[in-house]
């Protein structure tokens, strides 16, 4: 993952659940906020795909390859 990119965001990152919507990731903080199944988890300054959303911090985990 890469600044500029579109992801989905989950309320609930490690399993996915609880769907928030997607969102571009502006500015990565912490590269390694722990694994999961062999999955990094970042945690990333985001905007939500929506007019006049704010900036704000979530944590994602890497997608499946």
């Amino acid at each position: 993952m890469q600044e500029g990119d579109t992801v989905k965001i989950y309320q609930k990152p490690i399993t996915e659940e609880d769907y928030e919507g997607e969102a571009t990731l502006l500015e990565c903080i912490n590269a390694d906020a722990g694994h999961w199944n062999g999955r990094q988890a970042t945690r990333w300054k985001v905007r939500f795909n929506a007019p006049a959303e704010p900036v704000v911090q979530r944590t994602i985990l890497e997608p499946l390859s």
